[in-house]
């Protein structure tokens, strides 16, 4: 039982930021981009000021291969349509500094 407390305590160091999350807070969607990797999101007047997930960019990213891919892109696409805004969750950043999105939540 020690050795699973500890091996587990050791995974959690290794890697504490995976289960840390950020929310983008209310906002309304300047521009949407479809790219060959996924959709691009840009919020108006958001900037990140996460001390738990710090990316280069302000910009997200919903990566075609992330699961739910279809539904997030069509809550992105609905809210730009009817200009409402909404709050996007973010675990972590993409190579190019891009903030990967998670959940796309209606407020």
């Amino acid at each position: 039982m020690k050795k699973i407390l500890l091996l587990a305590g050791l995974i959690f160091l290794i890697f504490p930021l995976k289960g840390m999350a950020a929310w983008s807070g209310k906002y309304s969607i300047k521009s949407v981009k479809a790219t060959s990797g996924g959709v691009e999101v840009v919020l108006s007047g958001f900037t990140n000021n996460s001390t738990e997930v710090v990316c280069t960019h302000n910009s997200f990213v919903i990566g075609n291969s992330n699961s739910n891919y279809q539904v997030k892109t069509s809550f992105v696409l609905s809210a730009y349509m009817a200009k409402e805004p909404i709050n996007i969750s973010y675990y972590s950043c993409r190579s190019n500094g891009q903030i990967e999105a998670g959940s796309i939540l209606f407020q």
